[in-house]
Parts: C-alpha cells; sequence; structure tokens
C-alpha cells in the first residue's frame, strides 16, 4: 500500500488495503484469535485510513480509524503489556478524532481524540512511547476545545499534555537530541 501511494496511485492502494483486510477478516472468521491476521487488518485499516486522509475522504478515513481502534483495543485486552498496541490504538483514536473534526464533528472529535487514555494511562509512567502519545492526545483535545470555546477545558489538556510530554522527555538520556 504504501509503496503505490508513494507513487501517486492512491486508488490502487486503497483496493489493495481493502483486499487485505478483507483476507485478514476471512482468516479471523475461521481463526478468531489468530494474532498475526488481526495485527495485519489494524495495520492495514491504519494505512486505509492515511490514504483516505490524503484524498480528502473523511467519512472512509474515519471508518478505517475506527476499525483499526478496533482491533487494536483488542490486541491490547489479549496482551495488556504491549505497549505498541496500546500506542497504535491511540494514533488510531488520533485519526479517528481528527477526521470527526473535519467533517465538522468537534464536540464528537474531542471525546475521540481522549477515549483510549485509560488504556494507556496504566503504563504510561513506565513507557516513554504511552507518555509521548498521550502528550499528543491531549494536545489535539486542547486545540478541539480551544476550537470549541472552552478555554479552561483546553488549558486542563494542555497541562497534561506537558505533563506527559515532560515523561516523554525526560525518559531519553541527556544529550540525545543535541
Amino acid at each position: 500500500m504504501d509503496a503505490l501511494n508513494q507513487a501517486g496511485r492512491p486508488a490502487e492502494a486503497l483496493a489493495v488495503g481493502d483486499e487485505g483486510r478483507r483476507v485478514a477478516s476471512q482468516v479471523l472468521e475461521r481463526q478468531p484469535t489468530h494474532m498475526l491476521a488481526l495485527r495485519a487488518r489494524a495495520l492495514l485499516s491504519s494505512n486505509v485510513a492515511t490514504v483516505s486522509e490524503n484524498e480528502l475522504q473523511q467519512s472512509r478515513r474515519f471508518a478505517a480509524s475506527e476499525d483499526a481502534a478496533r482491533d487494536w483495543m483488542l490486541l491490547s485486552r489479549t496482551d495488556p503489556t504491549n505497549v505498541i498496541s496500546r500506542h497504535n490504538l491511540g494514533v488510531a483514536r488520533t485519526n479517528a478524532g481528527n477526521a470527526l473534526f473535519d467533517l465538522g464533528r468537534p464536540r464528537e472529535a474531542l471525546a475521540k481524540h481522549l477515549e483510549s487514555r485509560e488504556a494507556q494511562e496504566a503504563l504510561a509512567a513506565r513507557s516513554a512511547m504511552l507518555a509521548g502519545r498521550l502528550s499528543v492526545a491531549h494536545f489535539v483535545a486542547a486545540l478541539t476545545a480551544g476550537e470549541l470555546g472552552q478555554m479552561a477545558l483546553s488549558e486542563r489538556y494542555q497541562a497534561e499534555s506537558l505533563r506527559y510530554y515532560g515523561l516523554w522527555k525526560n525518559a531519553f538520556p541527556a544529550g540525545s537530541y543535541e
């Protein structure tokens, strides 16, 4: 998918992504615990969402992001210590929230941006990856709340974003970014 999209062939990329999701779903119908098929479908859904965003197909982007989030949530429940699945769940929720915002549904977007907090907060203190993801989630929630005129809420989310950013930044050895 990525190669087709980067080659300027998004329609083909979407067709490949949809076909891959169909095949992964067929495998999961026969073997509901097939973790590789579940992960593949989640990754393909995320890629379909990205291509749809670039093609200004926000409804398709939202649906694909929700599909990805469903699969990442299932993977997170299967292995609660897998921070990559939890991180990718947050990415899918952010993509869905951004799609909702672009569709003119900012209140729903605000809720969507923070929907994965509980799944991520439990491990954020031990995972710079999740702390960074929570920083982003709170940042876009702060922006959205500000757009809605909810300044106190926006400021609260901004403070949370900065707190998680600090956890993320402090996880790296001194001099890492010099």
